[in-house]
């Protein structure tokens, strides 16, 4: 570029003297002089203009192959063609034409030579990205970055970012006019030749303050293009060392505090482990609890169910054949009575050591019931026959076996259901109810033996469970209806209603009507009984309610199951039936049949003075068929008793049924005992009790069961209906 330069000035003082020599030549006629400079000149601008066009092409060459973008390549062809168009041009007008008609013109190439630069000034400005500046793109960057950056060329500072002064210059103050990178960082930044990487303690430039920096050096190589300069970044860590001793002090408090809470620690470790244990035990506690029986240790009915139902789960009923056992044992209420509830558990506590001892080990032992047990006993091998023959064999026997309590010896029997997966069912509840069926055909069968569940032989049984689950939903469909039987008194010489018997029918939607000695037992055997005596307590009430509303008011008796003696909930829901009624529980009378109360002569004193506790009156409902005895009639607190129909029926042609009747009738009249004669249905019979004294009767002679409306028919009852009720 310097060559160029003074080789430009020589041309322009050529130029000049040229055209001063052209003058001369016109004036003075000195054509000699003026021809020889002349071609001096000319070969001067020749020179100069091929030289320089040479030169400027050779650049747009190289930008040419330096170019890595195609508009840049473009770019550097529409300059490498215009520069061309120029040197041919001028090797025309300003060589070629002159030497020719050997005369000069010095203008023309200079204002032909808008043409080049205007190319190359377009050429230019495509090059520099439409307008944006690129260096200028990077030093913002720099001034944005949250590092001190400083730029240098060859040992100078060309550039640095305003984070730079916040840590060694004035705040906001970006010229440094007396400061060379050598004035202001330590020789050591300038020893590196790529990379550098240190802590300097730097001295700032406008006070004796120091700071501590780390500075990285990156250098640029030298290309054709330009040459090596430097880019330093300073980042601040006095910061960071400020941090660092908080963060020492920190951790020495935080020593010392570990140390002082390391003990507290270990002690709520202790602690929560003597917690977590703790609640393990309880835990299990509460597992077994929810999983087994407390008297026995045996699982439960829950518990037994789930076991069995995931067993069945993962069964072939192709290959398995379980065998679920249902036991009940015989006449335990006897044993209960006679020995009391304690004896009666340590009794079932034996009973479970010999089911154990009985069935294999893998069995599942079930207590379900006070003295009712299931067993599920998975059986891979053996046939169904043989492993129940086997199980009833060794269950019976052990289970025969005397049981000796407190020198006592007490003998027990047992029932035994059996059914079998999958031909008595195919999921555990159908299973058990089978195997009940069973065990109920195995008391029918006269106790203390098995019977195996078989579709075939228990059509009857079956229709006894259609039944059970039939009256179950009776009483929400108002399937069960009341009728009321009138009872008679011989008053003044005639005979008036002085009160009603309720009597239960079920009229069943498909089997119609249905009576009591029907459903009644099959209720007592489901233990539904105490549902219906509740309804059938609960309905007098509320049509006593209704009928003392119309001006009348009966002594009704309702008969009881004395069979679920032992359910005090059932004592608890009469009281809140007449509490809720408020009906004079004098009103009331419970009628018991006579077998219920002989079997256990202690607890049936007890429980019926619980219910007269209430104010209730009872009668014994057919008395001299069963237990009768005169000892204990003494002992009971009954208000009444009802002589059974079959005695009845043998008046007039059975003397000793005839002879029964005085010596009870006597026998009441000593005992202040209320007598009644049921199933009156001839003149006969009616003459002869009222020749003997018997004055309460009732039955067909005088009036049958009939509804609530139908006794207020009845004319000398004389109902006011013009109450509604």
């Amino acid at each position: 570029m310097r060559i160029f330069f003074i080789f430009t000035i020589i041309v322009s003082i050529s130029n000049s003297i040229s055209a001063n020599s052209a003058t001369l030549y016109i004036d003075s006629n000195l054509i000699v002089h003026g021809l020889v400079f002349n071609d001096f000149v000319f070969y001067m601008n020749s020179a100069y203009y091929i030289l320089i066009s040479l030169f400027i092409l050779a650049l747009t060459i190289k930008l040419y192959f330096n170019s890595a973008k195609k508009r840049d390549k473009q770019s550097s062809i529409l300059l490498v063609l215009s520069i061309f168009t120029y040197l041919v041009y001028v090797f025309v007008t300003d060589i070629s034409i002159p030497k020719i008609s050997g005369v000069y013109s010095l203008n023309s190439n200079f204002i032909l030579s808008i043409l080049p630069i205007s190319c190359i000034y377009y050429a230019i400005k495509n090059l520099d990205l439409l307008g944006i500046n690129t260096s200028d793109l990077l030093l913002q960057a720099f001034d944005k970055s949250p590092e001190a950056i400083c730029l240098m060329y060859n040992g100078k500072i060309e550039y640095v970012n305003a984070m730079f002064f916040n840590i060694l210059g004035e705040k906001g103050n970006k010229i440094l006019p007396s400061k060379t990178a050598k004035n202001i960082f330590p020789k050591e930044i300038f020893e590196e030749d790529k990379f550098f990487s240190k802590i300097f303690k730097l001295k700032k430039l406008d006070s004796p303050e120091t700071v501590n920096v780390l500075c990285n050096k990156f250098q640029f190589e030298e290309s054709s293009a330009y040459e090596p300069f430097d880019i330093l970044t300073i980042l601040d860590i006095g910061i960071i060392q400020e941090s660092q001793k908080k963060i020492e002090n920190i951790n020495k408090n935080l020593e010392k505090l570990i140390k002082e809470s390391t003990q507290k620690l270990e002690n709520i470790n202790n602690e929560l482990n003597t917690e977590i244990k703790r609640r393990i035990d309880s835990e299990s506690k509460m597992l077994q609890i929810s999983s087994t029986d407390s008297l026995t240790g045996l699982y439960n009915r829950t518990f037994f169910s789930q076991i069995a139902h995931n067993i069945i789960m993962d069964s072939n009923p192709i290959i398995n054949r379980h065998v679920v056992i249902y036991l009940d044992l015989d006449n335990f209420k006897n044993i209960n009575d006679t020995l009391g509830h304690t004896m009666g558990d340590e009794i079932l506590k034996e009973i479970a050591v010999r089911l154990k001892l009985s069935v294999p080990d893998t069995s599942i032992i079930s207590r379900v019931g006070g003295d009712e047990f299931l067993i599920f006993v998975k059986n891979y091998r053996s046939s169904p026959e043989y492993l129940i023959n086997k199980l009833s064999t060794k269950i019976l026997k052990n289970l025969r076996e005397p049981i000796l309590l407190d020198n006592k010896i007490v003998n027990t029997s047992i029932s035994i259901g059996f059914s079998v997966y999958p031909h008595a069912g195919k999921d555990i509840e159908t299973l058990i109810k089978h195997a009940d069926i069973a065990m109920y055909k195995a008391k029918e069968n006269g106790k203390n033996s098995f019977a195996i569940f078989e579709k075939e032989n228990h059509s009857n049984i079956k229709k006894e469970f259609d039944l059970t689950n039939d009256m179950i939903l009776a009483i929400n469909n108002n399937e069960f209806k009341l009728f009321y039987q009138p009872k008679m008194e011989y008053i003044d010489g005639k005979v008036v209603i002085v009160g009603l018997e309720a009597l239960i029918r079920w009229f069943h939607p498909q089997k119609g009507l249905i009576y009591p000695d029907v459903f009644i037992p099959i209720a007592e055997r489901s233990g539904y009984i105490s549902n219906i005596f509740l309804w059938v307590l609960n309905e007098v009430c509320n049509q006593l309610k209704k009928w003392n509303s119309k001006g009348k008011d009966f002594n009704i008796s309702i008969n009881f199951s004395a069979q679920r003696f032992g359910q005090d909930n059932i004592y608890t829901n009469m009281s809140k039936i007449l509490e809720n009624t408020k009906i004079d529980p004098k009103k009331i009378s419970i009628e018991i049949d006579e077998k219920y109360l002989a079997k256990n002569i202690e607890t049936s004193i007890e429980m019926l003075n619980y219910m007269k506790s209430f104010g209730i009156n009872i009668t014994i409902d057919h008395f001299g068929i069963n237990y009768s005895s005169l000892n204990y009639l003494r002992s009971l607190p009954v208000n009444g008793m009802k002589v059974d129909m079959s005695f009845i029926n043998g008046i007039g042609s059975n003397t000793k049924d005839e002879a029964i009747i005085v010596a009870l009738i006597e026998l009441c009249k000593g005992t202040d005992i209320d007598i009644i004669a049921e199933g009156v249905e001839t003149k006969e019979q009616y003459d002869f009790l009222i020749a003997h004294d018997l004055k309460k009767m009732q039955g067909y002679y005088f009036y049958k069961p009939m509804q609530a409306e139908d006794i207020e028919k009845i004319p000398e009852l004389g109902f006011d209906n013009s109450v509604e009720d």
